[in-house]
């Protein structure tokens, strides 16, 4: 049924009262057209300039499943960006981008003060070994306002953080709405089968995933990456070279500390990428079935009267348990992949100590 049907039949059922059928029904479009014409203006002023994408594209007849899901999920993601960027741009928030330069800020300085209690920590040991009663005093002193500033960074940087999530899911979830209820979607929506089963889940939960994840995500590997930046520096220059005798030839590898935390990460993170590839999809598929769950119990109490008069209790259980047990074996199924990715990284802990132990041990052998 498209929108302009749906609107003729409310029109001509309210047009059956006491005024004039032409009259009425004339009213009540005009009165929709201009309801309709308001709701995508608030939802083109919350996106911004950029357009949200088409509604529909008609996948290619000539690929496969898998690659057909690859291509939904690459729109799906196009999509969501397209959506969700105008809260960086012009009809966005005001202080979305002062929160995301000040957020910026705070990392970098954060890892500044870091590699300071670094530093901080080996000068206060080599004075301690060299018994320099001033410095120790000097270096005392300091480490106040270093862990009161780190401290502080870090409060700081979770406000900021969870600052810039709360606003973006506020703007993006009005988005969201506006574009929901515009043209008798949330009503057209239930005569056809999809992805967009659901919506009252989607807008909560969902939302609240895409805007939490990223911001998290980037911040994190921001902040990775600096440290990891700043601290090869320092593991390069205090590592040395690592000489080892192989068939009767010297080997000689330099930084090899560096070269160690590489080759260590490389592994763990391939193996958590490949382990874990399954995650985001049994994931969405658990959610799935959890907010479908919590529709037929709501369903249930809505109906409440009606399914008493008719004695319908059986019947809705039966309902209630089907979709209890497809909970349950989602669960299950997310329940083993948390178990092989636990693995990963316990062999990730055992993979460290391991490697610690081989060049403990051949700076032991080195020194006999």
């Amino acid at each position: 049924m498209k929108p302009s049907d749906f609107q003729a039949v409310i029109a001509g059922m309210s047009g059956a009262k006491s005024k004039p059928k032409s009259v009425s029904k004339s009213r009540d479009a005009e009165k929709s057209r201009q309801e309709k014409q308001s709701t995508v203006e608030v939802a083109s002023g919350i996106v911004g300039a950029a357009p949200p994408p088409v509604d529909f594209v008609e996948p290619d007849p000539k690929l496969t499943p898998e690659e057909a899901e690859q291509a939904r999920k690459r729109y799906l993601l196009r999509r969501f960006w397209i959506s969700a960027r105008g809260y960086w741009g012009r009809g966005g928030d005001r202080r979305a981008w002062p929160y995301t330069i000040g957020l910026l800020l705070l990392i970098v300085i954060n890892v500044g003060f870091q590699y300071g209690i670094n530093v901080w920590n080996r000068a206060i040991f080599d004075a301690l070994e060299q018994r320099n009663g001033r410095t120790v005093y000097v270096l005392s002193a300091v480490f106040v306002p270093l862990v009161l500033g780190s401290g502080s960074l870090v409060v700081a940087q979770v406000f900021l953080r969870m600052t810039i999530q709360r606003r973006w899911r506020s703007w993006l979830t009005s988005a969201v709405i506006a574009r929901w209820l515009a043209s008798g979607r949330y009503f057209q929506l239930n005569l056809v089968g999809g992805d967009h089963q659901n919506p009252e889940a989607r807008i909560t939960e969902d939302l609240r995933i895409a805007t939490e994840s990223p911001v998290d995500f980037i911040a994190g590997v921001i902040n990775a990456f600096l440290s990891a930046s700043t601290f090869i520096v320092v593991l390069w220059t205090i590592g040395g070279a690592l000489t080892l005798t192989i068939a009767g030839s010297t080997v000689t590898i330099p930084g090899f500390l560096v070269v160690t935390a590489v080759l260590y990460a490389a592994i763990t993170s391939t193996s958590m990428a490949v382990i874990g590839r399954h995650f985001v999809h049994l994931s969405e598929e658990k959610n799935q079935a959890e907010a479908e769950f919590r529709y037929t119990l709501t369903r249930v109490r809505e109906n409440g009267e009606s399914i008493a008069l008719l004695g319908g209790e059986e019947e809705e259980r039966s309902g209630i348990d089907r979709t209890f047990a497809h909970v349950l074996r989602q669960w299950a199924l997310l329940t083993g992949q948390h178990m092989r990715t636990t693995l990963v990284s316990q062999g990730r802990v055992c993979l460290r100590l391991s490697c610690r132990f081989c060049f403990a041990l051949q700076n032991f052998s080195k020194a006999a």
